[in-house]
């Protein structure tokens, strides 16, 4: 931990043991989020969730606690309002709008009927959580149902990154084991991801064009529908 992570020599390094199975070697750590309310949670490869509103007050000021759930923990994020979400590599998330209070703070659910191996999580303040893994999972609130997507069977992805303006609508973007980047700027409520990737060493692509004919829409009389079509290129 550092309160002035520019310099090398104002960093603190603590260990935090008691974690897993209680052995004195804590297990890999293997994400950390940090709020200004000061709070910060970790996740580790033993299923553990560390955390401090103290976070350079040293060991002592970590607690450890185990959810239940013999999985590795591989991702963790929170909103500024406290409420964390964790994701685990055989495809459960963990919630807590509680994240100090223990085990019994959190709760672990299958968040879709075949799960995702998933290795990342990011939540924006609106409420917006996009986790990614064998493939994508998005949620419009925490703790309300997730939504599976299947972007690509041949990669995994290992990071995603999500910002979000006033009313919920975001633009995310993930990368992959076969070093590339998936980009999303989906409406409010749900995720349309594309992409195409081309490279060749010593290749400069300079224009890209496309056409496509957008089919027509019949709609009944009762309801209300919308279609859009956007396209963007740089």
């Amino acid at each position: 931990t550092s309160s002035n992570p520019g310099h090398a020599s104002a960093w603190k390094h603590t260990v935090v043991t008691g974690s897993g199975g209680g052995g004195d070697v804590p297990p890999p750590f293997t994400a950390i989020s940090c709020t200004t309310a000061p709070l910060c949670v970790a996740v580790d490869f033993d299923g553990d969730v560390i955390t401090s509103t103290d976070p350079t007050g040293g060991a002592s000021q970590w607690t450890v606690s185990y959810l239940g759930f013999s999985s590795n923990l591989t991702g963790v994020s929170c909103m500024t309002s406290g409420t964390c979400v964790a994701t685990y590599s055989s495809g459960q998330v963990a919630t807590s709008t509680d994240p100090t209070g223990g085990r019994f703070g959190w709760s672990v659910t299958d968040p879709t009927t075949s799960p995702p191996g998933l290795n990342a999580v990011r939540c924006t303040d609106a409420g917006l959580c996009i986790a990614v893994g064998y493939g994508v999972i998005d949620a419009a609130q925490p703790g309300g149902s997730w939504t599976a997507n299947a972007i690509d069977s041949t990669a995994i992805m290992n990071a995603v990154d999500c910002v979000s303006d006033a009313v919920g609508t975001a633009m995310c973007v993930a990368v992959d084991s076969a070093g590339r980047v998936l980009v999303a700027t989906p409406p409010d409520t749900y995720f349309n991801w594309a992409g195409y990737i081309a490279q060749q060493p010593g290749v400069t692509f300079t224009d890209v064009h496309a056409s496509w004919t957008e089919p027509k829409l019949t709609c009944p009389r009762s309801e209300e529908h919308t279609s859009e079509l956007q396209s963007h290129h740089d």
